[in-house]
């Protein structure tokens, strides 16, 4: 395989996204490397995945027993934590106080909905892997993972989304391309399934069979990013958002 040099050695899921939504936009970020705007969403983001991640690596589930109730409190003292680890930056947005208190009840229920669903998989057998780095040295690319666990048999790669819809849309799709062509890098296999966890949803998950269309589908759009990010150029990367991208940057 003939490797095309690009401005970045290794993409991610998140900057093939981002230079096939705006090229402009990713040269602002991976080529001048401009600092982000600070973001509410962002915030919002990482608040609502932290929690889960730390759920496990804290063996929540098993210093709090079987009981729902302990287990549950457990977690949302985890995400009261979390959430006032950010409350200054949170403030900084200087929203409305209900704007913020309506985004940390939303969170806090997804932390419910996700603890109900967890309860129900009988959790004594799962033993699932959560923020996973897993590269795929043939294309290039590297992804982390929110959670990799057992599911009847077959690693389940989920990622979790705070979205207000359950809709699947063109990003998320290729996301989910993109990772199966990571795990397929790895183990020439396609005995794995992809997911989406709609943290929003009690029953929120959508989970998906990789097949070779798939597959090549990531390799192409790989291939295109590739193909457009030869140049240090700004005329090489056109802005395609509306001038937008502009807004975003310090």
């Amino acid at each position: 395989m003939v490797q095309i040099e690009c401005v970045l050695n290794w993409l991610t899921p998140t900057s093939i996204i981002l230079f096939l939504k705006c090229p402009r936009k990713f040269y602002y970020k991976y080529v001048l490397k401009l600092k982000s705007k600070p973001n509410i969403h962002f915030v919002r983001g990482r608040v609502g995945h932290k929690p889960l991640e730390k759920f496990f690596k804290l063996q929540l589930y098993t210093k709090s027993g079987d009981n729902y109730s302990d287990v549950k409190n457990a977690l949302l003292n985890l995400f009261e934590r979390i959430w006032s680890e950010h409350n200054d930056e949170i403030e900084s947005f200087n929203l409305p106080k209900q704007t913020v208190d309506d985004y940390h009840n939303d969170l806090r229920n997804m932390m419910i909905n996700w603890l109900t669903l967890f309860m129900k998989e009988n959790p004594k057998d799962i033993f699932p892997q959560t923020e996973v780095k897993l590269f795929s040295k043939n294309y290039k690319v590297w992804g982390v993972f929110d959670i990799i666990k057992n599911w009847f048999g077959l690693s389940l790669i989920l990622d979790y989304k705070i979205s207000k819809s359950m809709e699947i849309d063109d990003e998320q799709k290729l996301q989910l391309a993109i990772y199966s062509l990571i795990q397929y890098d790895k183990t020439g296999n396609l005995d794995h399934r992809v997911g989406i966890h709609f943290l929003k949803f009690l029953d929120g998950i959508k989970i998906f069979k990789p097949t070779m269309k798939s597959i090549q589908y990531a390799i192409d759009k790989i291939n295109i990013v590739r193909a457009g990010t030869t140049s240090r150029n700004i005329e090489d990367y056109p802005c395609t958002c509306g001038g937008w991208c502009t807004e975003d940057f310090v």
